[in-house]
């Protein structure tokens, strides 16, 4: 994860299989795959339309790479500085509620 400017950008990585250059357009679209799934360990092609929703609906960004097939492919996603650290914060926060004691703040609230 890195800060540039006003926003924090976030790239995942895989190994995997990649994704042909051409179909890079339709990643995000609801029910998408790949002409070559064919196994059957295979979604209905609805997480990363989801995904895409989600950070859309938080001001963010996500865009796709991969150099093809048999490549892997990486996943960038851009949100903007405050928000990212807000969800940061509130993540912590969480983390921290689980680990107390009941009804102790610590200054967190």
């Amino acid at each position: 994860m890195k800060r540039k400017s006003s926003y924090v950008e976030l790239v995942v990585t895989g190994t995997g299989r990649g994704i042909e250059p051409g179909s890079l357009g339709s990643v995000f679209d609801r029910f998408w795959q790949g002409a070559d799934v064919r196994d059957s360990h295979n979604g209905l092609g609805l997480g990363l339309s989801i995904v895409k929703e989600i950070i859309n609906l938080h001001g963010g960004s996500i865009f796709a790479y991969s150099e093809g097939m048999d490549k892997g492919s990486a996943f960038t996603v851009r949100l903007h500085w405050q928000l990212a650290k807000l969800l940061c914060w509130s993540s912590a926060r969480h983390r921290l509620a689980v680990l107390l004691p009941a009804g102790t703040s610590y200054g967190l609230s």
